[in-house]
C-alpha cells in the first residue's frame, strides 16, 4: 500500500470515529432530556416514562368502619375497604354515593343531632379521618364538588319519612342535609344485615362504665364478633435501583452518587436529591426543580391518585398491605398529602411516626416525598387482642382518645394486631 493509500484510510477512520463521538453525546444529551421532563405514568409493566400527553387513572382504596342500625340491634364491620371486592361495601358503597349525589345542601347542626340520628334506623361510615367530600365521593365511584370535610356520616330517615345524610368531621362540627333517595330503599338495604349487638362507647357505659364514659363516643366495639387477625411479617423494601431512579426521573445511570458514613445512600441530579436511610426511609427533595410531574391542571382526587399511584411504583408488588390517604391540605398553589399504611381494612401504625408518607405537589410537580417504605405479609400466627373490658380500662386515663383496634409497627419483623388509643 502506497503512502497516498495509507493516508486516504486514516482520513476515512479518523471521519467514522468523529461521527461516532458525535452519536454517543447526542443520545447521551437526549437520554438526560428525557428523563428529566418526563410525566410519570403507570403502566401495566411497572414504572414508565411517558409524554405529557399520556393519562392514567388508578382508582384508590380506603378503610372503612360501618354499622347498620335496625330496630332490633346493629351490625358492624371494622374490617372493610372501599373496594367493590368487599361484599358488604358493594352494598353500602352505592348508597353513600347515591346520597352524596342527591344531597340537597348543607346546614350546620348539632352533636346531638348528629348521635340522635344513631338511634334511629340508619347505616353508618368511619373513614378514619377527615377527607374533603371531593375525596369521600371518588371512595364511592362518584363526584362531587364540595368543599366540606367529613369523617363520619349517617344516613337515616327523619322528618316526615324523608332521607337525610348527616357529617362530622375531626373538629366536632357537624351538618345534615335531605336527600331525595327513597326511605323504602334505606329500609330494604338495612333490612339485607343481620343485625348483631355493635356498640358505639357512648352507648355502652352502663357494661362499661370506667372506660367507655371517658374515650371518643363513636369508639366503635364488637363485643361478640371472633376477630381473627394475624400477626403480619413485616420488611424494609427500600433499595436503589434503576426501577427506583426511574420512577423519580433520575437518569438510572447517573454517577453523581454516594454513600455516607451513617449508610445513607445519595443521589443527586441537578438539583434534585435523593436519599436512601437505613431504616428504610426515603427522602426526595425537588430543589425548585419540575422533573417530576404528575400532570397539568389535575383535580384534588386526580391530584392524589397519580400520587398514590407514584409512591405504590416505589414499594414491592408482593405485599398484603396498601397506602391509603390520611390527610390533606393545600394552600397557594400546594398540595401536601399524609398516607399510611392498611391491612384488610385495619391501620397500621408506625411506632415514632405521624404517617407513612408525606408528599408535597406544588403546581403539578413533586417538590418532596417522605416515605418510610415496607411491606407486610400475613403470618400463620394469630394475634392475641385484650379483652375490651381490659382495653377500656387501660384507655380511660386518655380522656377523648378513640379506642380502636390497629396494627403497631415498632420497626421489627413483625407486626402484631392490638388495641391502639390515639
Amino acid at each position: 500500500m502506497d503512502q497516498k493509500q495509507h493516508d486516504l484510510r486514516n482520513f476515512r477512520q479518523n471521519i467514522l470515529i468523529t461521527l461516532l463521538s458525535f452519536s454517543a453525546v447526542f443520545l447521551l444529551i437526549v437520554t438526560q432530556i428525557t428523563s428529566r421532563s418526563a410525566v410519570f405514568s403507570p403502566t401495566a409493566g411497572g414504572a414508565s416514562m411517558e409524554d405529557s400527553s399520556a393519562s392514567s387513572s388508578v382508582s384508590f382504596i380506603a378503610p372503612v368502619r360501618v354499622a347498620v342500625s335496625g330496630s332490633y340491634g346493629r351490625y358492624g364491620s371494622i374490617t372493610l375497604t372501599t373496594s367493590t371486592a368487599s361484599e358488604e361495601f358493594s352494598q353500602l358503597g352505592p348508597l353513600l354515593s347515591d346520597v352524596l349525589n342527591t344531597a340537597q345542601g348543607y346546614i350546620p347542626c348539632t352533636q346531638e343531632e348528629f348521635f340522635s340520628a344513631l338511634d334511629d334506623p340508619s347505616v353508618y361510615y368511619d373513614f378514619l379521618t377527615a377527607l374533603p367530600l371531593s375525596i369521600l365521593a371518588e371512595l364511592v365511584n362518584t363526584e362531587l364538588d364540595a368543599s366540606l370535610s367529613a369523617r363520619y356520616l349517617v344516613i337515616t330517615v327523619q322528618n316526615q319519612n324523608r332521607v337525610f345524610l348527616y357529617l362530622q368531621d375531626d373538629t366536632d362540627r357537624c351538618f345534615s342535609c335531605p336527600s331525595t333517595l327513597s326511605p323504602s330503599d334505606l329500609d330494604k338495604l338495612i333490612g339485607q344485615f343481620e343485625q348483631g349487638n355493635a356498640l358505639f362507647a357512648f352507648e355502652c357505659e352502663k357494661e362499661y362504665a370506667d372506660g367507655a364514659r371517658s374515650i371518643h363516643p363513636l369508639s366503635l366495639f364488637l363485643p361478640d364478633a371472633e376477630l381473627s387477625l394475624p400477626v403480619l411479617q413485616a420488611e424494609n423494601t427500600l433499595a436503589l435501583s434503576g426501577s427506583l431512579l426511574s420512577a423519580l426521573s433520575f437518569n438510572p445511570y447517573t454517577q453523581t452518587r454516594w454513600t455516607e458514613g451513617s449508610g445513607t445512600e445519595v443521589v443527586v441530579d441537578g438539583d434534585r436529591t435523593l436519599r436512601l436511610e437505613n431504616n428504610g426511609t426515603l427522602s426526595y427533595r425537588s430543589g425548585g426543580s419540575s422533573a417530576l410531574t404528575l400532570g397539568n391542571a389535575l383535580s384534588l382526587s386526580e391530584t392524589v391518585t397519580e400520587t398514590l399511584t407514584l409512591l405504590n411504583h416505589l414499594l414491592p408488588d408482593e405485599t398484603d398491605a396498601g397506602l391509603y390517604l390520611t390527610g390533606i391540605s393545600t394552600a397557594s398553589e400546594s398540595t401536601t398529602m399524609t398516607f399510611s399504611y392498611q391491612y384488610q381494612g385495619i391501620p397500621i401504625r408506625l411506632a415514632g411516626e405521624e404517617s407513612a408518607a408525606q408528599v408535597t405537589v406544588s403546581n403539578g410537580a413533586v417538590s418532596s416525598i417522605t416515605m418510610t417504605c415496607r411491606a407486610y405479609h400475613a403470618g400463620e400466627e394469630t394475634g392475641i387482642l385484650l379483652p375490651l373490658r381490659q382495653a377500656l380500662a387501660i384507655a380511660s386515663s386518655q380522656t377523648g382518645a378513640e379506642l380502636l383496634i390497629g396494627y403497631a409497627d415498632f420497626g421489627d419483623s413483625t407486626a402484631a394486631p392490638q388495641w391502639l388509643c390515639e
